[in-house]
Parts: C-alpha cells; sequence; structure tokens
C-alpha cells in the first residue's frame, strides 16, 4: 500500500497482492477515522468503503457477474469464484482517495484501474425489489449525501457527512 498525505487529502493505492489482505477495509476505516478525527460515523464509513471497495475489486478488477447468484446455489458458486480469481490476479490496483472538504464532509473517490460498466443499466436493475443482490450502491447512495461515477465507471466519488 502506497500513502501520500497532501493537505487534508489522503491517498491510498492498493496493488493486486495487497488487495488479497482480509483486513483491507478494516484498516482503510481506522485510517481515515484516525486521519480525520472520526469516531461516531465508523460504523457507516465501514459500510460506504466495504461496498465501494467490494465493487471496485469484485468486478472492476475480477470482472464478476452478479447475475451468478440468481442461479441455485449461486451466492456460493460467486464466493468460490471470487476466491479463485481473487488467488490468481497479479495485475490490477485500487485507488482511494478522502478529501476533507469541510468539518463536516469528506470526499471518498474510489477508482479501479478496470474497465469500468454502464452504470445507469446497473442502477436500473439495482431499484427491482425482486432482485436478492444488487443493492450496495443503493445503501451507498442512502449513507452518503451524493454519490457520482465518473469516466466510464471505474471511479465512484461520494460526499460523506460526518456527525461533529
Amino acid at each position: 500500500m502506497q500513502t501520500d498525505i497532501v493537505r487534508n487529502s489522503w491517498h491510498w493505492r492498493y496493488s493486486s497482492a495487497e488487495l488479497k489482505s482480509v483486513d483491507l477495509i478494516a484498516n482503510l476505516v481506522e485510517e481515515i477515522c484516525e486521519q480525520c478525527d472520526l469516531d461516531t460515523d465508523r460504523p457507516r464509513l465501514h459500510i460506504v468503503l466495504g461496498e465501494l471497495m467490494s465493487n471496485a475489486i469484485d468486478h472492476g478488477l475480477l470482472r464478476l457477474d452478479s447475475n451468478l447468484k440468481n442461479q441455485p446455489g449461486g451466492f456460493d458458486r460467486y464466493v468460490a469464484e471470487r476466491l479463485l480469481r481473487l488467488e490468481r490476479l497479479t495485475v490490477g490496483t485500487v485507488r482511494v482517495t478522502t478529501e476533507q472538504i469541510s468539518e463536516r464532509l469528506l470526499r471518498i473517490a474510489v477508482q479501479d484501474s478496470g474497465q469500468g460498466f454502464d452504470h445507469k443499466a446497473v442502477a436500473l436493475r439495482s431499484a427491482d425489489p425482486s432482485c436478492s443482490h444488487g443493492r450496495g450502491l443503493l445503501i451507498t447512495r442512502h449513507l452518503c449525501e451524493s454519490m457520482t461515477h465518473v469516466g466510464n465507471g471505474n471511479c465512484v466519488v461520494v460526499d460523506f457527512s460526518v456527525s461533529r
């Protein structure tokens, strides 16, 4: 992991080897909370970063299709395929940037080195209540002030409000 600190801005770059860490998201949440002096927002931040990082890894780098979950035993097959692809991953990065916009607002960007995706089509599918998966972006959108996909969809920027 490479970390750069610029005035009120923090940057992390995770290599394919580092993305295999079980504690990746918990450690990132801990570092952001320490840098920004956050405590009460830790659970919400953990959910948001968990969703954004999981999407970047699973769909951006590993190219996993969530529709696999629709088949009988699909969730188990999805997890098994994720573990296999993650084990074989040798190329790819995820970058996280956190900027303290104000005392009450953090801007967090998560960008993977993958090909991106059609985020508008995914947003339409996520709104389907009969679907048993794909609600991560909806949850993230609900927990943040705003959420924007940048470029080809391989970068998501959220404005995360903090309580002071």
